[in-house]
């Protein structure tokens, strides 16, 4: 029997599961849809109405007065949203779409806004004056004058925070390093992402049960650009066990992420290299036909399994993404890669791979999968191991 779970922020993954029952069952009811997820229905139903968002529709900009709009049944109760509406593409009333992108950057928006609440940090704040203001004057760090004070005083991160919100008698500029930082940027909450009908149970909890399972084996894909204008941009495969990267010159498009990652299949079955049966990436839009390929359309063998991780959650697939700070120090970001050629993206990789790494007892890549693997697939793709003597991260220009 399932427990329905009290006192429980949703999850993105909560979300996505709802939007794909919205739109997948027909004529949807409260109560089983709260039983699926696991939450209480009160908690679904505030849910719908706080993150649906309204889309004026053809007929709005002929109807002044709201009271003279007519509003569909659908929306004035239960689901309270038009998704999975059969008249959804021909009608012309205002639209109440939910969204689990949207819905999820905005409940942690409101987690952050709530507890900014200044009215209960007065006393903190007058005893951070008192006791820390002369030292951060003198220029010492806030932990150096946080060092044999009072236990009762805030952390080092909440003082910077009030600090950064104008709340304290010193400022951003007093401290010894802040302001040499750059401010980082906000995320965009209109990128293109994965759809939810094909999210739906590929996400990353899914991969983790999945891979408990035993016996699989899993890459890494991402994509590396050079300019936001740029036409091209690498496909990176990065092997976990090993921390091979293996890297492609691609447009940037879903069809050319397929075809090349069924031709690396296919590279890899020439050489009899058992290297993956589980793909792991992000939800940019140029990812989202992986899960066609993942069968074979003529015989029905399965390939292999594809999941993503969660929105801005690279720590997921951290070994790729830490690997690509590696190709930066070749190729940085800022330059194009519509001027590259394969023989450059060979060579590029080539070096990163060759480089000693101190988690692989300050063995190379490179050298860890040709032990494991032997050369078939290295030569096949055209890969060389650099000797540590002629190691030169300067030998790609533009």
């Amino acid at each position: 029997e399932r427990r329905i779970m009290y006192f429980k922020h949703l999850t993105f993954e909560d979300r996505v599961k709802l939007q794909f029952l919205l739109e997948t069952t027909p004529n949807p009811r409260l109560k089983d849809i709260s039983e699926q997820i696991r939450v209480t229905a009160s908690t679904i139903s505030r849910e719908l109405k706080r993150s649906t968002v309204a889309t004026p529709g053809r007929r709005s900009q002929y109807i002044m007065v709201d009271k003279y709009k007519q509003k569909c049944p659908r929306t004035s109760k239960f689901p309270y949203c038009c998704n999975g509406c059969s008249r959804l593409p021909a009608c012309s009333r205002d639209l109440y779409l939910y969204d689990a992108y949207g819905a999820s950057e905005s409940a942690s928006r409101r987690l952050i806004e709530t507890r900014r609440r200044n009215d209960k940090k007065q006393a903190n704040i007058a005893l951070i004056n008192r006791l820390l203001t002369p030292q951060i004057l003198a220029k010492q760090s806030i932990e150096v004058a946080l060092l044999n004070k009072r236990d009762d005083l805030p952390s080092s991160s909440t003082i910077r925070r009030y600090c950064d919100r104008g709340l304290l008698s010193f400022r951003n500029i007093d401290l010894p390093r802040t302001v040499r930082f750059k401010v980082k940027k906000e995320y965009q909450g209109d990128k293109r992402h994965v759809g939810v009908r094909i999210l739906y149970n590929r996400l990353y909890s899914d991969y983790l049960k999945w891979m408990k399972e035993g016996g699989h084996k899993r890459i890494e894909v991402d994509t590396m650009i050079g300019k936001i204008s740029d036409k091209k941009c690498l496909l990176t495969i990065y092997d976990s066990e090993t921390k091979m990267q293996f890297g492609f010159l691609i447009r940037r498009s879903a069809e050319d992420v397929n075809r090349t990652i069924l031709d690396f299949y296919e590279k890899c079955s020439i050489v009899s290299t058992d290297l993956f049966d589980v793909i792991l990436t992000d939800n940019g839009s140029e990812m989202q036909g992986l899960p066609l390929i993942e069968s074979d359309a003529e015989t029905g063998l399965v390939r292999f399994k594809v999941f993503y991780c969660d929105p801005y959650r690279s720590n997921q697939k951290g070994g790729c993404e830490r690997n690509h700070v590696v190709i930066r120090r070749i190729y940085e970001k800022g330059r194009s890669m519509d001027t590259l050629q394969a023989e450059d993206v060979k060579r590029m990789f080539s070096l990163t791979n060759s480089y000693p790494r101190k988690s692989l007892g300050f063995r190379s890549p490179i050298d860890l999968f040709k032990s494991k693997y032997g050369m078939g697939l290295l030569e096949l793709l055209g890969y060389e191991e650099i000797p540590l003597t002629q190691l030169n991260f300067k030998q790609i220009h533009q």
